[in-house]
């Protein structure tokens, strides 16, 4: 899942012949939510959702978010119209991913199977977060061929730097629908079952004692 939201954009007047900026600019962060979870299978339904988080805490849900920065100068040309200078383009994307500690009793087997989640929820987060740098730099693409001429007025300029948002933004969000669709959110990356409907009343400890980590009651 990736969600999205633009920071306003930063427009000025400069004087003819400014050096231009760093075009994109991309900062990111990986925020690791902990499962408070006894078993393999109970951190599965926490992800899942088929079993609530304790005092009524949100689904731990692995997602990624991106805040898109733009900066850039107007510059009226003295013979007439305005250029476009010093195009800035910025994205910030923050992951946020669960997080589960296998206990030290648990399986080799266990261990590898969440290895292999944990894998696949960096694998289908790590593709989000392409295509929010793929967004950016389409954004910045459309800038600089702005750029390239200018225009009339700087209004004209400003209306046309709006619809350039607007387009990498929607071309974003088809690109990462389809994304998500392809990996089914996930579930061929992690190799998870589809989520079961949520089950409030269930409680673990009736299956039997676990020492082992994996989520079934030892023999």
């Amino acid at each position: 899942m990736t969600l999205l939201s633009l920071a306003g954009a930063a427009g000025s007047h400069a004087n003819e012949g400014d050096p231009p900026r760093t075009p994109v600019t991309v900062t990111e962060s990986v925020e690791y939510v902990p499962l408070p979870a006894r078993t393999l299978e109970h951190a599965v339904a926490l992800i899942q959702g088929s079993e609530p988080m304790p005092d009524g805490r949100p689904k731990p849900e692995f997602n990624t978010e991106g805040a898109l920065s733009l900066g850039y100068k107007l510059t009226p040309l003295e013979r007439g119209g305005c250029r476009l200078e010093n195009v800035a383009v910025g994205i910030t994307i923050t992951t946020r991913i669960p997080r589960w500690a296998p206990p030290e009793n648990a399986r080799a087997d266990v261990r590898e199977r969440w290895a292999k989640v944990d894998e696949g929820m960096h694998a289908h987060e790590r593709g989000h977060r392409n295509n929010l740098v793929t967004m950016a730099e389409d954004l910045r693409d459309r800038l600089l061929a702005l750029a390239a001429e200018p225009a009339p007025d700087c209004e004209s300029h400003a209306r046309a730097i709006l619809r350039a948002q607007l387009a990498a933004q929607t071309r974003h969000q088809t690109r990462d629908q389809a994304y998500d669709r392809l990996t089914r959110h996930g579930q061929t990356q992690t190799q998870l079952p589809p989520a079961e409907p949520a089950t409030p009343h269930t409680d673990l400890r009736r299956r039997g004692r676990d020492r082992d980590g994996d989520g079934k009651p030892d023999a």
